[in-house]
């Protein structure tokens, strides 16, 4: 019974997850040695397209599996960057394979065009050859879109590849699986992921998807205490000090940018100054609820969390957009200038 249990078990977890990383900060950096950081996002057709889904089988020329290629499967996304440029995107699929699953993963520069192609997992009794010899450079030879065309591979089992099956027919099932997820992760590119580009979102659900992960970045701190306000004059910035300013109470207010890139949610009279540096954007909110900034981004705009429950929010719209206040709004507040 124990067995029963584990193998069921094993299945589930399956079933509701996507293919991520598994050391993503030592993989992006391998994939790119430039980068600086990158952003994580986790999206489904079952939120964001729900016609996505049916669209990939006739992309497949097949029927879609029952576990990897279900409607509320979370498909991972990275999007890598150097400083303010970005260099490219990862992004993977679960294939099933004649022995397991097998991970694909495909590397992309900034245009979307395939770079690398990376093989996580495979278990197979060939799988020296799939992983250490040409195999997955020679993959990169071709565009995602190619992959499509190759459906005879894994529809029929009778096709004439451009990749040779390295296995030399020992495991050409896995090959055709191989090939069958680099035209999945074309569908992928094309419908779900969409890169370079900002889709509305149908639902509030389908909005808490394109949330991001900041990650390879230090998390920034938030001051609990009111700031101590003194006139320009006596300041003694530099005159090239970039400044968040707004008027209030017939007084023009000033905070520094480089003390606010550091402490990007700051107490001021009974409210709170929210700085975005990603969005080049602030937002003067009410005190309450008790927020505090996190390392999650939605269109590039720095998340505030709820320390009571939890729920991330958008300060530009004061909007809870996933947690038990989704859906729930604060009242409009000033806004203050963007910097200058």
């Amino acid at each position: 019974m124990s067995l029963l249990l584990l193998l069921l078990g094993v299945g589930a977890a399956e079933a509701v997850t996507g293919c991520s990383l598994r050391n993503p900060d030592a993989d992006i950096r391998r994939f790119f040695p430039g980068a600086t950081d990158y952003l994580v996002q986790y999206k489904s057709y079952a939120a964001q397209d729900p016609d996505g889904l049916a669209t990939m089988a006739t992309h497949l020329h097949d029927a879609l599996d029952p576990i990897y290629e279900i409607a509320d499967v979370p498909y991972s996304f990275y999007t890598v960057h150097a400083g303010a440029e970005r260099l490219g995107f990862v992004f993977g699929t679960n294939q099933r394979g004649r022995y397991s699953r097998i991970q694909v993963i495909a590397i992309t520069d900034a245009a979307g065009q395939l770079q690398e192609v990376h093989i996580q997992e495979i278990r197979s009794p060939a799988f020296d050859a799939f992983l250490h010899g040409p195999y997955a450079a020679e993959l990169a030879t071709l565009e995602l879109s190619d992959f499509a065309k190759l459906h005879d591979c894994w529809t029929t089992q009778s096709c004439t590849s451009p990749i040779a099956d390295p296995s030399g027919g020992a495991a050409t099932d896995d090959h055709h699986a191989i090939l069958r997820a680099l035209a999945k992760l074309d569908h992928l590119q094309r419908s779900l992921h969409r890169p370079g580009t900002t889709v509305g979102a149908p639902s509030l659900a389908a909005l808490a998807e394109h949330i991001a992960n900041h990650q390879m970045v230090e998390l920034p701190r938030t001051v609990e205490a009111e700031p101590t306000w003194a006139p320009v004059s006596a300041s003694h910035l530099p005159e090239e000090t970039r400044v968040l300013a707004w008027e209030e109470e017939g007084k023009t207010w000033l905070l520094p940018l480089p003390f606010m890139d550091r402490t990007p949610l700051l107490r001021h009279v009974g409210r709170q100054v929210a700085w975005s540096g990603t969005s080049g954007e602030a937002h003067l909110l009410p005190g309450s609820p008790s927020w505090v900034p996190t390392a999650d981004l939605l269109f590039g705009e720095r998340l505030l969390r709820d320390q009571v429950d939890g729920s991330p929010w958008l300060p530009s719209l004061g909007l809870a957009v996933a947690g038990p206040s989704a859906g729930e709004r604060v009242p409009s507040v000033a806004l203050p200038q963007r910097p200058w």
